[in-house]
Order: structure tokens, then sequence, then C-alpha cells
């Protein structure tokens, strides 16, 4: 019996693997492409995972056809938001459900895993290895003529915090290197900047953990340590254009590649905006007021989709604005970023590690939200996303 259930643990976990690998990455669409379909759908690539798993199949449905008020009020609106989009993009109904999909996954996925005691952690880091690996892979062999790719940088951030929480070198060693190389190979400065605050949060976690419980030496020992890894990292920062450099060199990277992530974060952190070709985003944010104004009710994505499509990824909000109205949005960020807080604050006395992972992601979305949308605007991003988030707004209790 033991051994049956080990063997069905193990099918389970290389499904997971395989469907990440492609869902979570860059290759579920490419494949879907080769085979002429152009429409986004990688629900086809779901299907074998979601039979073996059939009854979290069906609980799903299930959960859809008997919403709570708030679901079914926010799928409303989204309906509307459907319905003023083709309308105002002249019946274009498939670009605009496009646009707007993540958030039904969004939705459909927190309502029903917040009312789940647990999730399996190597589950959610299978997923997230794998996503970043087919990444990888992709980048360096199949998409070698561009210079810039979006990756899912919510596994990216997954991938470098569990290992450092389970206290697993190896896998954390692994995961590092996966990291760094993806970050820069994809030729984006974001995705450095998540790798190094989930290294600060898991680190900032490790050493205050359950503090008000330990003895103010260890206290002292734990803040001794992190001061350490602190100025290590300031010194790594320092020379951060030379090492980028180096292993430039060492793996063969374009140098517009590099240009991307070392010349225009020097730029940036100089302030010089223009240099640094920030000043098309410094303008993307001028437009919330107006955006707020036009938007008071949902007015639907499309009409402007293909023309915002950098807009939605540089400042999210306008992207919530114009799916749920720009009132209720507000409100809906406030009690999220309420739920994300306190369960990033009770994740330093909890000893369920899904809890403790889900609650140190909070600082990471904070970053997207305010720089890189990708998190909820693109489809195969926002399942883990939503994931994350349903943990925060779990029935039970962080256990202790």
């Amino acid at each position: 019996m033991i051994k049956k259930s080990i063997s069905t643990y193990n099918i389970e976990i290389i499904l997971i693997f395989i469907t990440g690998f492609i869902v979570g990455s860059s290759w579920a669409k490419y494949l879907l492409s080769t085979i002429g379909i152009n429409f986004f759908i990688f629900e086809l690539f779901l299907i074998p995972y979601l039979i073996y798993k059939r009854k979290l199949f069906f609980s799903l449905l299930k959960d859809l056809f008997h919403l709570t008020l708030i679901p079914t009020f926010l799928y409303i609106i989204l309906f509307c938001s459907i319905l003023f989009g083709t309308i105002n993009n002249n019946g274009n109904f498939i670009s605009v459900f496009t646009t707007t999909r993540p958030f039904f996954y969004i939705i459909l996925i927190i309502n029903y895993f917040y009312k789940t005691k647990d999730i399996n952690i190597n589950k959610i880091y299978t997923w997230s290895i794998a996503s970043i690996i087919g990444e990888a892979i992709f980048i360096q062999f199949i998409q070698i003529n561009r210079n810039w790719y979006y990756i899912n940088v919510v596994t990216l951030a997954l991938i470098i915090i569990i290992p450092l929480i389970e206290k697993k070198p190896i896998k954390y060693i692994f995961s590092m290197c996966l990291g760094l190389f993806i970050s820069i190979i994809s030729g984006y400065r974001i995705n450095l900047l998540i790798i190094i605050v989930g290294n600060l949060t898991a680190l900032f976690w490790i050493i205050f953990f359950n503090f008000t419980k330990i003895k103010i030496k260890q206290l002292l020992k734990r803040i001794f340590l992190l001061v350490i890894i602190i100025f290590f990292l300031i010194i790594i920062i320092q020379n951060y254009i030379f090492i980028i450099d180096m292993i430039s060199k060492f793996i063969k990277i374009e140098r517009a590649t590099i240009y991307r992530i070392t010349d225009r974060l020097k730029y940036f952190l100089m302030g010089d905006f223009s240099s640094s070709q920030d000043t098309t985003r410094l303008n993307n944010y001028k437009m919330i007021p107006n955006e707020f104004n036009e938007n008071l009710i949902p007015t639907g994505l499309i009409g402007k989709t293909l023309d915002y499509y950098g807009t939605y990824t540089d400042v999210p909000i306008i992207l919530l604005f114009e799916s749920f109205g720009s009132v209720l949005s507000i409100f809906i960020l406030i009690v999220i970023n309420l739920i994300g807080f306190i369960a990033f604050i009770k994740s330093f006395y909890c000893y369920n590690i899904t809890q403790i992972v889900a609650g140190l992601m909070y600082p990471i979305f904070i970053i997207l939200f305010v720089i890189n949308g990708t998190f909820i605007y693109f489809t195969n991003v926002s399942l883990m996303t939503a994931l994350i988030i349903s943990r925060w707004f779990s029935y039970y209790k962080f256990k202790s």
C-alpha cells in the first residue's frame, strides 16, 4: 500500500513537471503556433494532468457552479468588461477574451484553493523549476534571434525562496545558478531584482523567524549573519557590471542583451531615465489619474489593448482599471494588500512551509505590481499568482 502511494505521488510529480515545463513557459504558445493554432489555448496541455487528477478537475467545475457572492460579482463585472470591450473593438470577442482570461483563472483558483487546508510545497517547486528550465531551453535553442524575453517571474521567485526556507543547500545552489542564468539571457533587469529580493526576504525570515521566543544572544548572532550577507551583496552589486560581463563571455551572450541588464540599470540608479530608456515607463505612470477618471466603471480592455500592451506590463493598475473599473480596483487592491501583509507578518510565526512561502511572496508581488504586470497579464503566469494569493485568503490559521 505504501509503495503504491509513493508510486502514485511520483507519477503526479512527473506530470506536474511536464505540464509546468510546457504551460509555465513559452513552449505552450510555440507548440500551438507550430500546429497552426494562433489562439493561446494552453489548456490543451493541462488535459493529461487533469485526467490523472480528475477529482480536482470536477471539484473545480463544481465550485465554479456554486460561487459565493464576491466571486459571482467579480465575474459579472468581467462579463460586462468583455461586452463593452467587444463593442468598442468592432465585435472582436477573441481579442477581448484573451486579454481578460487571466482574471477568470485568478478568481477561480483563489475561490477554490483558499478553502484547501494545505498544498504540497514540492508540487509548487516542481512546477516552478520546470517552467524556468523550460524557458531557459526555449530562449537558448528556439528564440535565439531576440535580445530580450519575458520569463515567468513568479516561479523565478519561488525557486529561490523555497530551497532557502527548506534549508536545502544543494537545491538552493542549483536554483540560484539556473535563476541567474535565465535572468541574464532573458535581458530583463527585473529578473535579477526578483532574485535579490527573494534571497533577502528568505534570509530575513531565517534570521527573524519566531524571534520573540529565542534568546537575545541567538538573535544577535542571526542579525550579525544578516549584516555579513548584506555586506557581501553590496560588494557584488558594486561589481555588478564586471561580473555580468565575465559571465556573458563565458556563455556567449549578445552585447545588446548585456546592455539591457548592465548599462540601463546603471543609468537608472543614477537617475538618468533617458539613457536607461525608462522615460516611456514614467510617462505611462502619468496616465494613471486620467485612466482612473475614464474608467470609473469597466470600459472593456480592447480598443486600447494592442496599443497598451507595454502599458499593461509597466503599469498593471491600468489593466485593473479597465477590467473592473477604477473604484472597485482600488478597493480590491486595498483588501489584497491588507491580507498579503498579514500573511507576510504571520509567516514569521508559522510552521507550515507552504503558508510561509506564500507570505514571503508578498514583497515580490508588490515589486511586480509596480514595474512588471506580467504576473497578472500573462495567463500562464497568473495561475501560480492566484495559487499563492489563495493561501493568503485561506480559511485556516497558520499552524504554530
